[in-house]
């Protein structure tokens, strides 16, 4: 079984592999933007992900065998659902859109989770500036020779000032290249082999 031998090569990438990554990265993060800024009350998950797919394909997604793919959950009785893919349930104002979802450029994925609120309230805005004040300091933090542990705690220690840590998650982040998910995978590991010290040319999501 060379599994864990191909998942320990794949990790780093070749400058070709990185502007592959960074090709469908660029298509996933304006069809995500496109979701922002046309997602409105009355419209459909449907609607929403349509204006997401086409912009994303308009912006560099390329036909293969790791297709787009999209979830969308909307709403407080979907907010217990994941993985889900986008159904005729109209937002509502209030709503949190869970968009989560990728696609590949010439066989290399990307991997975005984006909440749109529509119409929010002051809770809702403070969860989500917690949620990006974590991706910003880990984002800031990572470097080489930095364990995976080290930078999943980077994330805790964010959410603090605004008391959330308790219900931060269990995993920040994972590996991404030819398949969505890879390592290393950003969270605490009961074994130390699987706590995989950052290198240049890995990509993380």
């Amino acid at each position: 079984d060379a599994g864990r031998i191909m998942q320990v090569l794949r990790m780093l990438k070749s400058d070709e592999e990185l502007h592959r990554v960074r090709q469908s990265v660029r298509a996933a993060v304006a069809g995500y933007e496109a979701a922002r800024t046309g997602a409105k009350a009355g419209m459909t998950e449907r609607e929403v992900i349509a204006v997401m797919g086409a912009k994303m394909h308009a912006s560099g997604l390329t036909a293969g065998t790791r297709p787009l793919f999209l979830n969308a959950v909307a709403g407080p009785d979907e907010y217990a659902l994941a993985d889900k893919l986008a159904s005729d349930h109209p937002l509502g104002p209030g709503d949190v859109v869970f968009l989560d979802g990728g696609g590949g450029a010439d066989g290399y994925m990307s991997d975005l989770i984006r909440m749109v609120l529509v119409g929010p309230d002051d809770e809702q805005k403070s969860y989500a500036n917690a949620a990006a004040d974590a991706t910003a300091a880990m984002v800031e933090a990572a470097r080489p020779g930095m364990a995976a542990s080290e930078l999943y705690e980077v994330g805790v220690d964010a959410y603090r000032p605004a008391n959330m840590e308790g219900s931060a998650g269990s995993l920040f982040g994972h590996g991404i290249g030819m398949e969505v998910w890879e390592q290393p995978f950003i969270r605490r590991h009961d074994d130390p082999a699987d706590d995989v010290r950052l290198r240049p040319g890995m990509t993380v999501c």
